[in-house]
């Protein structure tokens, strides 16, 4: 596709994020895993840190079981957003990079807040050329290497 014949709007629907099915074997895993530190915890008289592990499993299991609601990501001359929660200007990004895969693509843009480093995005296989044309006429490609963080996310399943 030329850039002449982009046009001024891309929308897209797409899951907040990829679902990973969880099974009751993620779940028992993930309790006895909890019941190991609290014994630990027990063991060394840490208190507050059993506290911290309860509420945290709480958090994991309920998490464990959402599913991803549908968003509507627009992409204009001005920037994206996503759905009613959120727009970005171009400015606020120091380059993108398009993660293919096998279910879906993964828009990954990189903001210049360093605290949010990264801002990623399913992205459906059909619209990943014509954005990928879209926002190099604004920002530049870059290379994404998955941090540590990703990689233990899609081990536990998130």
């Amino acid at each position: 596709m030329n850039n002449e014949n982009l046009p001024e709007v891309i929308k897209w629907e797409a899951p907040e994020f990829e679902y990973s099915y969880k099974g009751v074997g993620w779940y028992w895993t993930s309790i006895l895993a909890s019941i190991v530190l609290i014994l630990i915890s027990i063991w060394q008289g840490n208190l507050l840190f059993i506290i911290f592990i309860i509420v945290a499993e709480i958090l994991f299991v309920f998490w464990g079981r959402e599913y991803p609601k549908t968003i509507q990501f627009t992409l204009n001359r001005k920037g994206i957003s996503i759905g009613s929660l959120k727009e970005y200007a171009f400015e606020d990004f120091q380059g993108f990079h398009i993660k293919e895969s096998e279910s879906a693509d993964e828009l990954i843009l990189k903001t210049k807040n360093r605290l949010h480093l990264y801002v990623k995005i399913v992205l459906p296989h059909s619209n990943r050329e014509m954005v990928k044309q879209f926002i190099s006429r604004h920002l530049p490609a870059m290379e994404y290497e998955e941090s540590l963080h990703d990689h233990f996310s899609k081990l536990i399943g998130f």
